[in-house]
């Protein structure tokens, strides 16, 4: 997975399978995200 800190939010693509585009949060979106998965 690679994640892209872009303007406004965040882009994540799978590294593997690039074909498959990326997904875009925002910043918002984002944050909620990541505060819900750490530890």
């Amino acid at each position: 997975m690679e994640v892209a800190d872009l303007p406004g939010g965040a882009a994540v693509r799978d590294t593997q399978d690039g074909k498959n585009g990326h997904l875009y949060f925002s910043a918002a979106e984002w944050a909620a995200l990541v505060s819900s998965v750490r530890l």
